[in-house]
């Protein structure tokens, strides 16, 4: 058949000879003609069929039940039909159609399907009648008798056939005449595709079994080889080559972005600048490193190697073959060695100035002990009245703070022992800082906000003091112009929270803000990491927030940063509370379950993140939730929807317009909107003003879930 198809082809297409040799059925995909048409029939209820010259039906729809049922039944009637269908395709030109009104009395319309010159089939609308000449019952009735069919079954099929208005027909009819050149133009596409497949078939033919060696020679190596045909861009990859990346040879196609799809971004430009510069004649062969996914999501490095073959006039490549090794055990092997060399020497790091601590403050114990004993013994001669006791009482508390200094030596070096016990934060806080009020800048003003429950910890004093002395003294410097630092205590009571990373429990939080300098989210990641440091070389030593970072997690804690340039840091730290009958009595307060909702609330804040997540948890609570990634988007959301948002969760450092701007633009629109400031700064510092100017209420990140809920339903309830 395909012989018949490239001979109908090549020779002279207009010849009548040859139409026959043509069969439509092979041209063409009959399902997708037939969807076509019956997308196009449930559209339009207009009918239609396609036929090949032998009256064969490729695709039809919507044939009539007056047709099918008694004139295409009845021999006599038949006769009419096949009549009708010879009257309506002779002669037809290309191009054209024709409307006939065959003996039954039915009206069609045909057109002509060629390929390239060649009649090959044609295409009928179904049978109709024009709006403009309603069929003739009294015909039919006659009809029916002359035939002998049931006139009332055959009235109803009548009733049946669709009346349409020339118009309609003739925009049907544009629709089946584009179907028909798309048709022909698959028709004739797939018999020159015919041509080019056989062509191909006698090349396959000829190289077989200079393949078939090929190929077995590719898979005794383990190596991956391609050969790449620089002309054509098609790259042919040995079973190897794919087997190393975990996948089927069918599954890796032979083309060149079957290579580059796969390369790790990070070394494509690399990858590929190798290969281009020996394509140019800029180097004979390579040797070039990179990675490559693998089936199973894993990166896979490869060492890829290639040299050029043939070049044209210019010097460029005409093919290039080359291979490629996985070496991923070997790099596997150097970053492990590497990773063990950078723990070995941090550790090594730590240890040494765990012993330099350590030793220092065994021999400054040592010259505070005679220093101690000298003066004792200095004190005990002298009169209660004599002028050099204050002088004495002052020197023993500067020893009294040095032994303290050491204390924390020790600490960091761990050679000290712990000692917890039970501990009232506020008084912790309220001695540190009168200690730190007599060591830093007076410019710098400290303010207190301690919780009225008198929170307990399990903690030891000393390193608590420590915590609180190294935050505090990291605010004063980030203030070297003055500023205020802000120190609060509360109780707060974590649930299964994924900010914090805490087990569910009561804590008592501990936060240390200033207005100073602030930090960005760079800086953010390191500033727990022993020996980092912001500070001039001789200002820090960079162990103030590791060794807080460490004694809070000794005590089973967690500790928060929030900062921005320009805006200030807080560090809240969360202590494991002491439960007992004062504190369960507090919990069982807070562990009612809140109150769900069906207020709408439009939350507005520009990290993604704290915004889905905080869209989940009210809407699990029963809210409608609408949300904002910054002042403006909120903005235009308020004017299209503020009459039905009840609330707005508002966060104060956003890029653009800022909240506060914000909720003062809001409160323009509508002076009762209900705002409530969700911020990491503190109520009483940097957020305080923006509460003073008509928010509802604040609630500070990282907030607990159940907080938030509370907070949410006390303001809407208000």
């Amino acid at each position: 058949m395909v012989k018949n198809h490239l001979s109908c082809q090549t020779s002279n297409e207009s010849d009548p000879q040859q139409k026959n040799r043509i069969e439509l059925a092979r041209l063409i995909k009959q399902n997708d003609i037939q969807r076509l048409m019956d997308d196009f029939y449930k559209l339009t209820n207009i009918g239609g069929a396609l036929l090949d010259l032998k009256g064969n039906v490729i695709a039809s729809v919507g044939w009539q039940d007056i047709c099918t049922k008694f004139h295409r039944a009845h021999p006599d009637t038949a006769k009419n039909c096949i009549e009708s269908d010879r009257a309506l395709t002779r002669n037809i030109k290309p191009g054209s159609l024709r409307v006939y009104r065959c003996k039954n009395n039915m009206v069609d319309v045909a057109m002509p399907v060629m390929v390239g010159k060649t009649h090959v089939g044609n295409l009928f609308s179904g049978q109709f009648f024009f709006e403009d000449e309603p069929p003739d019952i009294q015909v039919f009735q006659d009809q029916a008798r002359q035939y002998g069919f049931d006139e009332n079954e055959y009235l109803d099929a009548l009733s049946k056939v669709k009346l349409w208005s020339r118009e309609t027909i003739e925009t049907a009819m544009n629709f089946y005449a584009h179907l028909a050149e798309v048709i022909s133009s698959i028709g004739y596409a797939n018999l020159k595709l015919e041509s080019v497949l056989e062509k191909q078939k006698q090349l396959i033919v000829k190289v077989s079994s200079s393949e078939k060696r090929f190929a077995r020679a590719m898979e005794v190596t383990q190596d991956g080889l391609w050969d790449w045909d620089i002309t054509t861009n098609e790259v042919y990859y040995s079973p190897g080559y794919a087997q190393m990346l975990g996948y089927k040879s069918t599954e890796v196609p032979n083309h060149l972005n079957s290579w580059l799809d796969l390369i790790h971004p990070e070394d494509k430009e690399t990858a590929f600048k190798v290969n281009m510069d020996c394509i140019e004649n800029r180097c004979d062969s390579f040797s070039v490193e990179f990675r490559m996914l693998a089936r199973d999501g894993n990166w896979v490095w490869i060492n890829g190697r290639g040299k050029a073959f043939g070049r044209d006039e210019n010097g460029r490549a005409l093919r290039m073959v080359g291979t490629h090794t996985n070496i991923t055990e070997r790099k596997n092997a150097q970053e492990a060695q590497k990773k063990m060399q950078g723990q070995l020497i941090h550790a090594q790091k730590m240890e040494s100035v765990g012993m330099l601590a350590g030793g220092i403050a065994h021999d400054f114990n040592n010259l505070l002990h005679a220093i101690s004993g000298n003066i004792h013994l200095i004190a005990r001669d002298k009169p209660e009245d004599h002028p050099d006791n204050m002088r004495i009482k002052s020197i023993n508390k500067s020893i009294e703070r040095a032994g303290q200094l050491v204390s924390k030596l020790l600490v960091f070096s761990r050679k000290a022992e712990t000692h917890r016990k039970k501990l009232s934060l506020n008084r912790e806080v309220s001695e540190a800082a009168a200690m730190l009020e007599r060591t830093i800048p007076r410019m710098v003003n400290i303010e207190l906000k301690l919780g009225n429950d008198n929170p307990l910890i399990d903690a030891d004093p000393v390193q608590v003091e420590q915590v609180i002395l190294n935050l505090g003294s990291n605010a004063a410097d980030a203030m070297s112009d003055g500023g205020k630092m802000l120190i609060e205590t509360k109780k707060v009571q974590v649930g299964k929270d994924r900010y914090l990373g805490l087990n569910p429990g009561d804590y008592v939080a501990l936060s240390v803000s200033d207005t100073g300098t602030g930090m960005d989210k760079k800086t953010m990641q390191k500033i727990y990491e022993p020996f980092f440091t912001t500070k001039e070389v001789g200002q820090g030593t960079g162990l103030g927030l590791a060794s807080v970072y460490g004694v809070v997690k000794a005590h089973e804690g967690n500790i928060t940063c929030y900062s921005e340039p320009g805006q200030g840091t807080i560090f809240t730290i969360y202590w494991p509370a002491i439960s007992g009958s004062e504190a369960v009595e507090k919990v069982q307060d807070m562990e009612h379950e809140p109150v769900k909702g069906s207020e709408t609330i439009l939350i507005v804040d520009d990290e993604e993140e704290i915004r889905e997540l905080t869209k989940e948890i009210l809407e699990s609570w029963g809210y409608d939730v609408l949300s904002a990634d910054s002042g403006e988007r909120a903005l235009h959301i308020y004017e299209q929807h503020g009459k039905d948002i009840d609330l707005v969760i508002m966060d104060l450092n956003m890029p653009g317009m800022g909240g506060s701007q914000c909720m003062q633009l809001m409160l323009e629109q509508d002076p009762l909107v209900r705002i409530l400031i969700s911020s990491g700064y503190s109520a009483n510092g940097q957020a305080g003003k923006v509460l003073d100017s008509g928010a509802y209420g604040f609630i500070g990140k990282p907030y607990q879930l159940n907080e938030l809920i509370r907070k949410v339903r006390e303001i809407l309830d208000s």
